[in-house]
């Protein structure tokens, strides 16, 4: 199993994901996807997101960021529908929006290039003091199923015959 999300090993693990303008030469793109567990609207997000980033990144930026969102989940969300931010470029985030019963990530809706922007996004949800300590949980569990392969399951469950 992979060690316990305080140990060394883990936070160098989430350490690497948010590696990216300061060290550039060994960037990798990656993303974060989030599904919808309730409808939403547009000003919720928006007021999320100005709540998270406002005086940390700039108006402009913060205002493209809103705006790609908004472009792609129309006035509000269903249940389901999702919204992924790559991490394209080392100073480049690109917004995807996508429906729910829509395969793949959706349709991009917003490229803007700040190189703090999206450090600050992956920094608020994979650092050391995530925004939602489940997402951080739930991806170090998603790794290992990754890494040792098998279901997606607590392996409690008894096997069928």
């Amino acid at each position: 199993r992979l060690a316990p999300l305080a140990s060394a090993g883990a936070q160098e693990m989430f350490a690497a994901m948010l590696t990216g303008p300061d060290a550039p030469d060994v960037f990798f793109p990656r993303i974060l996807q989030f599904v919808y567990a309730r409808s939403v609207t547009q000003k919720q997000v928006v007021d999320a997101q100005e709540e998270a980033l406002k005086g940390k990144v700039g108006d402009d930026v913060l205002g493209e960021m809103c705006a790609a969102i908004c472009k792609g989940m129309g006035p509000k969300t269903a249940i389901g529908d999702t919204l992924s931010l790559v991490w394209i470029e080392p100073d480049l985030l690109r917004v995807y929006c996508s429906k729910v019963g829509t395969p793949g990530p959706g349709q991009a809706h917003g490229d803007i290039r700040d190189a703090k922007l999206v450090a600050l996004l992956f920094k608020g949800f994979l650092g050391m003091e995530p925004r939602i300590d489940e997402l951080k949980a739930n991806m170090a569990a998603g790794l290992e199923r990754l890494w040792i392969g098998g279901p997606h399951t607590s392996g409690d469950e008894e096997k069928a015959e």
